[in-house]
C-alpha cells in the first residue's frame, strides 16, 4: 500500500461525506502481480512434491502386486485348508453330497491359489506408504492460512485467484470479508456484506447496518439534529458544557483522571465547568444504579439515558441519537462555549459537538487527547495500511478544521497536528498534571511490601492492562533476563484489565512468576502506596503511533513521588524525561536492554536520587493539575471573544 499517511492533503467534505478520493491506495498491479508469481512457485514446487508422493507409490504399489504370486506350496497348503474345512462342514451335515462336489470343484480350480494371494497382500499392504496426502493449497486453504498468519497481501492474492470459482459461495465470501476487516478496508466489507445477505436464506438487516454505520461514521458525515438552526443565548460567559465519553465514579482511569481534575482546576479558576456523558453511560456499566444528574468532587454531571430498553443501534443511528439528547440538555445548560474530548475511537464526540455547534451557533473546543487512527487494529505494522485509517485520519482531520480551537496534551501531539496542517495559532497545550496533596514523597510501604511478599530492588510499572501498547511484556521479559543473571530484581505490575490473566501465563511461559507480582485492580485512593513499592519507574510502551505521541498519566505521578524513571525511546516520552536531565531511555521493546539499563542504574544509588529529585522539580514548577485552569480560562476567554467578532 501507498500514500503519506503523516501529512493528509486537505479534504472537500460534503453533506453525505468525503469528496475527493482519501489518501490512500489498495496493493497495486504490481504487488499483487509480485506476489502472485510467487505463489505460483510455490504451487509449482508443492504439485512436483504431490507427483513425487504419487511416482513413489506407484512404484510400491508394482513391487507389491509383483510380490503377491504364491508358490506351489502356499497354494497347496492354502487348498488343503479349505478342503479339510469343508470336508468337517459336510460330516457335521451343514451342507450336503452335491454343494461338497461343488466348493471342492472351485478350491482346486481357484480357491486355493486365491487365498494363499490374499495372506501374501495382506502381509504387504503393512509395507505401502499409504498416508493421507493432503496441501495447504486446497479448497480456501490458501486465504484462510494466509489470513491467519497476517500474511494479507499473499491471502489478497489468493481470494481474487479462487473467487472466480467460489465467489458464489457465502462461506468462501465471508472469509474474504474476514481478510477485509483484518486489512481495515471497510469499503470492501461493506460489499461483501450486501453479497453474502443478497445469498442468504434468512437476511439480517441488522448486521448489514452495522457495517454501513461504520463506514458513514468514518466518511466525513455528521449527525443531524432535527429542525433548523437555533441559536442559543449563553447564560453567562463562565459556564462550559463539557462533553466526554465517560466519567468518575463510575470509571478510574487516565482518562477520567484527567478529566476530573481539570473540571476541578477551571472551578478554581472561576468557571462553571457542567459535564455531560455519552449516551448510555453509565448505564451501560452499572445497570440502573446511577442518577441523572449528579455532583462528582462539586462538579455537576449529567448523564444522558433513553432507558433500559434502549439497544445500540448502527454507530450513525447512535451519533444522530447522542447528539439529538445532547442538544436537549444544551438547551438547558445554555453554555458559553461546547467543550469536546476524544471519544472511544477519537472524533465521534467531536462530530456530535460539531453538530450541537451547527445547530446552535455556540463555539466549540476540540481537545484531542490521543491519536486512534492505527487503534482499530492490535498489529502495530498493520494499523497505518488501510483504509479505516485513511478515512479516521480525514475525519479527525475534518473535525480539527471545524472546530474553533483545538487543544492537546504536549508537544509531541501539538507538532503532529501542525504537521497534519492545522495553524499553530489555533492550537494550545493543556498537558497531564499531577496533584501533589495526593502524591507526596514516601518510603516503601511496609504493609503493602509484607501483603505482596516483595523483598529486594523493585522495578516496575502503573498501568491499566487492556491495549497491547503498554507492553508489560518487556518488563515480565527484563525480570526474567535479570533473575537469570542471578540479580534478585522483582517486578511489580500494578492494576488489571482485558489483558491481565494473559500477562500472568506470559509470566510463567519465561518462568520469571517468582519475579513479578501482579497486584491486580487498585483502588484509586491506595495508588500512591502501590508506587513506593516501585524503586525504578519503567514506562515501556511500543512504537506505536498513540505511543509516539501521547504523554501517559503515570509518569507524572511517579516523578511527584520522586522515583526515577527509565521509559521506551519515543517522542512522547522524551518530552517527558528530558534524558538524561529526568530519566533514562531504552530501546522500545528491547528487554534486554532494558535489563542492561535498570542493573546500571541500581548500582548507582545517587543518580536514582538525583533523577527522582528533578522529576519532583519539574513537577511541582510545570505539571500541576492547579495550573490548568488558568489555561483553561484564558482559551476560553479568547474563543468566545473571536465568536462574538465573527457573529457581528
Amino acid at each position: 500500500m501507498t500514500g503519506n499517511h503523516s501529512t493528509p492533503p486537505p479534504q472537500e467534505y460534503g453533506a453525505n461525506g468525503f469528496v475527493f478520493p482519501l489518501d490512500w491506495e489498495d496493493y497495486s498491479a504490481t504487488e499483487m502481480a509480485d506476489a502472485a508469481c510467487r505463489e505460483l512457485q510455490k504451487v509449482h514446487d508443492e504439485l512436483a512434491r504431490i507427483t513425487r508422493l504419487h511416482d513413489g507409490l506407484t512404484a510400491s504399489i508394482t513391487e507389491v502386486l509383483a510380490s503377491i504370486r504364491p508358490s506351489d506350496g502356499e497354494v497347496k497348503a492354502a487348498r488343503k485348508a479349505r478342503v479339510d474345512k469343508v470336508r468337517r462342514r459336510f460330516r457335521e451335515r451343514q451342507i450336503g453330497p452335491l454343494a461338497l462336489i461343488r466348493v471342492l470343484t472351485w478350491i482346486y480350480l481357484k480357491g486355493g491359489r486365491l487365498d494363499a494371494e490374499e495372506a501374501r497382500l495382506e502381509a504387504a499392504r503393512a509395507t505401502l506408504p499409504l498416508a493421507k496426502v493432503t496441501s495447504n493449497y486446497l479448497g480456501d486453504k490458501p486465504v484462510r492460512y494466509a489470513t491467519k498468519g497476517s500474511e494479507y497481501l499473499k491471502a489478497s492474492v489468493w481470494a481474487k485467484a479462487l473467487g472466480i470459482k467460489h465467489g458464489g459461495s457465502p462461506g468462501f465470501l465471508e472469509l474474504t470479508r474476514q481478510l477485509a476487516v483484518k486489512r481495515g478496508n471497510v469499503s470492501e466489507v461493506l460489499e461483501l456484506t450486501h453479497k453474502i445477505e443478497g445469498l442468504k436464506k434468512q437476511k439480517s438487516p441488522g448486521a448489514l447496518r452495522q457495517v454501513e454505520g461504520r463506514v458513514r461514521e468514518a466518511s466525513g458525515w455528521l449527525p443531524r439534529i432535527p429542525g433548523p438552526k437555533t441559536p442559543i443565548k449563553p447564560r453567562d460567559q463562565i459556564t462550559i458544557m463539557h462533553l466526554v465519553k465517560e466519567s468518575r465514579p463510575f470509571h478510574s482511569n487516565g482518562f477520567t483522571s484527567r478529566s476530573q481534575r481539570n473540571f476541578e482546576s477551571e472551578l478554581a479558576a472561576g468557571l462553571k465547568p457542567v459535564v455531560v456523558t455519552e449516551l448510555g453511560f453509565p448505564r451501560s456499566v452499572v445497570g440502573d444504579d446511577f442518577n441523572a444528574i449528579e455532583l462528582v468532587e462539586g462538579i455537576e454531571h449529567h448523564r444522558l439515558d433513553i432507558g433500559p430498553g434502549y439497544k445500540i443501534p448502527a454507530f450513525d443511528e447512535w451519533l444522530t441519537d447522542f447528539a439529538w439528547a445532547a442538544y436537549k440538555k444544551l438547551c438547558e445548560i445554555r453554555p458559553a462555549v461546547i467543550h469536546v474530548s476524544s471519544g472511544r475511537r477519537g472524533y465521534e464526540t467531536a462530530l456530535v459537538g460539531l453538530a450541537l455547534k451547527e445547530k446552535t451557533d455556540l463555539p466549540l473546543v476540540y481537545e484531542v487527547r490521543s491519536f486512534f487512527e492505527g487503534t482499530w487494529t492490535g498489529e502495530t505494522a498493520q494499523e497505518d495500511k488501510s483504509e479505516i485509517f485513511a478515512r479516521r485520519m480525514a475525519v479527525e482531520q475534518m473535525c480539527m478544521e471545524r472546530a474553533d480551537f483545538v487543544l492537546t496534551i504536549g508537544e509531541a501531539m501539538r507538532d503532529e497536528i501542525i504537521g497534519r496542517g492545522i495553524p499553530a495559532a489555533k492550537i494550545a497545550i493543556v498537558p497531564n498534571g499531577v496533584d501533589l496533596g495526593n502524591f507526596q514523597p514516601q518510603s516503601r510501604s511496609a504493609e503493602l511490601a509484607s501483603k505482596y511478599g516483595i523483598e529486594g530492588p523493585t522495578f516496575g510499572y502503573v498501568s491499566n492492562m487492556d491495549h497491547h501498547r503498554e507492553s508489560q511484556e518487556t518488563l515480565i521479559r527484563a525480570a526474567a533476563i535479570l533473575r537469570g543473571r542471578g540479580l534478585d530484581f522483582t517486578c511489580v505490575l500494578v492494576g488489571s484489565g482485558l489483558r491481565f490473566e494473559e500477562m500472568k501465563a506470559f509470566a510463567k511461559k519465561y518462568d520469571a512468576e517468582k519475579a513479578v507480582v501482579f497486584t491486580g485492580s487498585v483502588d484509586h485512593n491506595s495508588v500512591a502506596g502501590h508506587y513506593s513499592l516501585i524503586d525504578i519507574f519503567v514506562v515501556p510502551r511500543i512504537t506505536e503511533r498513540a505511543s509516539k505521541y501521547v504523554t501517559p498519566l503515570k509518569p507524572f505521578e511517579a516523578m511527584a513521588l520522586e522515583r526515577p524513571i527509565i521509559g521506551s525511546d519515543l517522542p512522547a516520552l522524551r518530552e517527558i524525561l528530558a534524558p538524561p536531565l529526568r530519566g533514562e531511555i531504552f530501546a522500545a521493546g528491547d528487554a534486554k536492554d532494558l535489563a542492561d539499563k535498570i542493573q546500571v542504574l541500581a548500582r548507582n544509588p545517587e543518580r536514582m536520587k538525583a533523577l527522582g529529585k528533578a522529576g519532583r522539580e519539574w513537577i511541582e514548577k510545570d505539571r500541576q493539575w492547579e495550573n490548568n485552569g488558568l489555561v483553561y480560562r484564558e482559551i476560553f476567554d479568547s474563543v468566545q471573544q473571536a465568536w462574538k467578532v465573527k457573529s457581528n
